[in-house]
């Protein structure tokens, strides 16, 4: 009995002292930012903005908080083959996908699938945004196309 609750107790610390841990160094990088956003002078907007995406980031509990870097780190074929598969409704989904899968013949349409949503996964780079970022504005000249696969998006 002394064991079991001496090995509970133990437990208890140790999960006590790693959130002490985690939101220890929070603290620290939220001081880090805090600092060098005060000495770049940037607007207040710009400053809320960063706040919000470094407490978003570096909140603990956060759910797949290294997907972008694991993304990032696999090797290309990899990488595609993982982001076809993670983005494959979404995508098939956009009438600009499937107007291409539907081009190629009725007896072609599966490869012509797989081959659309292998060479647009092929340029697809993960991208994790904190809450309250904008995209873009209306009328901004964009450089590619977002695909949203989790979360809320709101056009204002």
């Amino acid at each position: 009995m002394l064991g079991l609750l001496v090995g509970s107790v133990a437990d208890m610390l140790t999960s006590a002292s790693a959130e002490a841990r985690n939101t220890k160094a929070l603290r620290a990088k939220m001081t880090e930012v805090d600092e060098w956003l005060i000495r770049r002078h940037l607007p207040s907007r710009t400053r809320r903005q960063i706040h919000m995406y470094y407490t978003d980031e570096w909140t603990p509990g956060k759910e797949n908080p290294l997907e972008s870097q694991i993304l990032h780190d696999l090797p290309l074929a990899l990488r595609t083959q993982t982001v076809v598969h993670m983005t494959q409704h979404s995508l098939t989904a956009l009438p600009l996908v499937s107007g291409l899968v539907w081009a190629y013949t009725p007896w072609m349409a599966d490869k012509a699938k797989e081959l659309v949503l292998t060479a647009l996964a092929a340029h697809m780079e993960p991208l994790q945004i904190a809450s309250g970022h904008v995209l873009c504005r209306d009328g901004d000249l964009l450089e590619g196309m977002w695909v949203l696969t989790d979360g809320q998006l709101a056009a204002v």
